[in-house]
């Protein structure tokens, strides 16, 4: 072991909540539905979040679906893009159909299932307070991947957590 690497410590986890959500932001309802809209609208136009999110105009680490290409896009620069334009080197526009519709599912078929019923999604976002409450870090984080992580249903998953907060 090199002792000037940074070293695991016993409460630390391989991924922290800032892969889901963005450090300023907090797990709230709100926020919590903000970003799984934001996730189902960015995966359905063929982009993966690479980082949590950030908030509606913030730079947002994404990878182009379509071709593998990454780098900064706010969300809103996703609900405004350019029919004809996602960046430089992108695929034909003429392809983009077949390959965007390769990319969604109206079912989870996820190894860790996601909600996609409102009382599914009532019930993580549950979980989620109670691992805030009693400062449960990895419990937070199972949450925060069942709402926020990839799946190709995450369009059915923000409709059933907004549902579930109604």
């Amino acid at each position: 072991m090199n002792p000037t690497e940074p070293q695991p410590s016993a409460v630390s986890h391989p991924v922290s909540r800032a892969a889901y959500l963005a450090d300023h932001l907090e797990p709230t309802q709100s926020a919590l539905a903000e970003a799984a809209q934001a996730v189902a609208t960015t995966t359905a136009a063929g982009w993966h979040p690479l980082t949590g999110y950030p908030g509606r105009d913030e730079p947002w680490q994404m990878r182009c679906l379509l071709c593998g290409w990454e780098g900064p896009r706010t969300y809103s620069q996703v609900l405004c893009s350019l029919p004809n334009f996602r960046h430089p080197g992108c695929i034909p526009q003429s392809q983009w159909t077949d390959k965007l519709a390769q990319l969604v599912s109206a079912g989870c078929r996820c190894v860790i299932a996601h909600p996609t019923t409102p009382s599914e999604a009532a019930d993580v976002v549950e979980g989620i307070r109670y691992a805030r409450q009693v400062g449960d870090g990895t419990g937070l984080l199972l949450g925060l991947a069942r709402l926020l992580g990839p799946c190709p249903a995450s369009a059915n998953r923000a409709h059933a957590l907004a549902q579930s907060s109604r």
